[in-house]
């Protein structure tokens, strides 16, 4: 009895040596598609002082349409990159699982962590999937901001009116920036309206 007593106490400390000397890696770890997040609207009415001033986003052509402008920017988005899975593998290494052509196709990359943020170095995804640190979610984001003709449009029906392109999100930017990027590139007259949809896809553990 002794004997079984003295080995199988050899066998924990040998156990107990070996984890200590050979921790369990945290990786990998999965971050999986969630849901979607289109929450974020908002719609302008261009000022005389060429400015920007607020609007229910239930107004006019823009709340007519814009849950199903909502749906054609998630197929969009999808069709370019069907983003399945961001799987980071080690501290310094990352894949990217996605559906490209009906098959299922996985491309690696590098990231840094800078003050808890996940940095991925310059790779296809770079520009167009983000991490945020304080929801602990990986975002890919997709932006539209539209104008819509007021009644001083000289050609109400052609550009830069009803323009819908779907840009990549830029870090930082709120909802009105994107219509103020829009007015300061589009010769837009008062009375003209600039809709904003943002669409995220979001991914977690």
């Amino acid at each position: 009895m002794k004997i079984f007593l003295f080995v199988s106490f050899v066998v924990v400390l040998v156990a107990c040596g070996k984890d200590d000397n050979n921790p369990v890696s945290p990786y990998p770890v999965a971050y999986g598609f969630d849901h979607i997040d289109q929450t974020n609207e908002g719609l302008y009415v261009v000022t005389a002082d060429n400015s920007l001033s607020g609007l229910p986003t239930s107004t006019g052509l823009f709340g007519q349409y814009k849950d199903s402008l909502k749906t054609e920017l998630q197929k969009v988005i999808a069709s370019n990159l069907d983003l399945q899975e961001i799987e980071l593998t080690s501290e310094t290494e990352l894949r990217f699982h996605y559906i490209y052509q009906g098959h299922s196709v996985m491309t690696p990359a590098t990231y840094t962590i800078v003050n808890g943020d996940i940095i991925i170095a310059d790779s296809l995804f770079n520009d167009i999937v983000s991490y945020d640190k304080v929801a602990d979610q990986f975002n890919l984001c997709g932006v539209t901001a539209f104008a819509l003709p007021g009644p001083n449009a000289i050609f109400p029906l052609g550009p830069p009116y009803f323009q819908f392109n779907v840009e990549t999100c830029i870090d930082g930017h709120a909802n009105r920036d994107y219509a103020m990027d829009l007015l300061i590139s589009k010769n837009l007259k008062p009375m003209d309206t600039i809709g904003v949809l943002v669409t995220k896809y979001i991914y977690t553990k």
